[in-house]
């Protein structure tokens, strides 16, 4: 490669990040639409396919129908979370006389310097605030829901519209059919991911919550929530998601008891569905290198903070179904894949 084509690849690199990162705003609810259109369109097929049912019924009702039905749930689902979170923050100052207790406790039993410095810290903390901080945040991201909605109802709206623009843009028919077959197979590989994904990462929550119930921590809904959102972040997710449970635990009961508990139960939960159910969904579908896997976690964090990390594998498939569709790109697509081949190179 000249060093004239370096100049201008980095200066688009720059350009992208940029836009990227000032966009921010716009962008991530248009991510975000995207993928509600994705799985619309996946649950609209899965109803067109029934028997009988699906042949009688209108594509614009199907379409009605799911994206009713998924924001009814998102809607529902986002008061509970928002009541359990006003709880946890209305309980704070109980929480907060409890960490100095459970550092107390353990400067007795070890007496170390570090305990010490520990104490003087938790005098600092504000669960009130840090409480106030998530609900003020998680209101943004409903509130975000309005522009998501709005970038939702106009992709469907030009749905319609798409295979004649397509028909325009790529008047060759070999070009078009090339074009239609690489939306096809993003849509399909970023809808199997988003379905399994879920599945999985519901799976693990619901788990989880009986656990937290048992053990009576405050706000179970919301704390199975977060275990469920943190495993869509890939690696270090599931991690996050049974740290966090487990020391709020330690902050509400003041005893190591119930944090061992959560720890280790909700620990063997996320080996168990990550090791053995998730690989055996998931299969080769996502084919993604894990490195690359990682490094893509670390940029887009960067890019986009939680957001990012959890939107960081989708993205990279769909790179990867992009990149392999030119020869001049299709070495590096080999490269970001898991084992070096390509989908249509496993499918033969």
């Amino acid at each position: 490669m000249k060093l004239q084509d370096l100049s201008r690849l980095a200066i688009v690199i720059g350009a992208t990040i940029t836009l990227l990162v000032v966009g921010r705003s716009l962008l991530i609810p248009l991510v975000f639409a995207i993928f509600l259109w994705f799985l619309v369109r996946e649950m609209r097929g899965f109803l067109h396919k029934l028997p009988k049912f699906g042949k009688q019924i209108p594509i614009w009702f199907t379409t009605i129908l799911c994206a009713s039905s998924l924001v009814v749930v998102i809607g529902l689902f986002s008061q509970i979370l928002l009541t359990n979170i006003q709880q946890l923050a209305k309980q704070a100052p109980k929480y907060e006389k409890n960490v100095t207790k459970v550092i107390e406790k353990f400067e007795r039993e070890g007496g170390s310097v570090a305990f010490d410095w520990a104490k003087s810290q938790a005098q600092n903390i504000n669960l009130g605030s840090i409480f106030e901080s998530v609900f003020n945040g998680f209101s943004d991201v409903v509130s975000s829901a309005v522009m998501i909605l709005l970038y939702a109802l106009f992709l469907f709206l030009e749905e319609r519209y798409l295979r004649v623009k397509i028909a325009r843009v790529f008047p060759e028919k070999e070009r078009r059919a090339n074009f239609l077959e690489t939306m096809e197979e993003v849509e399909d590989s970023v809808a199997q991911y988003l379905g399994l994904k879920t599945l999985i990462s519901f799976s693990t929550g619901l788990f989880s919550y009986f656990v937290l119930l048992y053990v009576g921590i405050d706000a179970p809904i919301f704390w199975a929530f977060v275990i469920f959102l943190m495993n869509f972040i890939p690696s270090i997710g599931s991690l996050i998601g049974t740290i966090f449970p487990a020391l709020f635990c330690l902050l509400q009961f003041g005893e190591l008891a119930p944090f061992l508990l959560v720890l280790g139960v909700v620990g063997v939960i996320q080996v168990v569905v990550g090791n053995i159910l998730e690989p055996r969904l998931m299969g080769t579908s996502m084919n993604v290198s894990a490195f690359v896997a990682i490094l893509a976690l670390s940029i887009w964090g960067l890019i986009w903070g939680i957001v990012g990390m959890a939107l960081s594998v989708p993205i990279t498939v769909i790179l990867i179904i992009i990149l392999s569709k030119f020869k001049s790109t299709k070495p590096l697509a080999i490269l970001l894949s898991e084992k070096g081949e390509l989908a249509e190179e496993i499918e033969d």
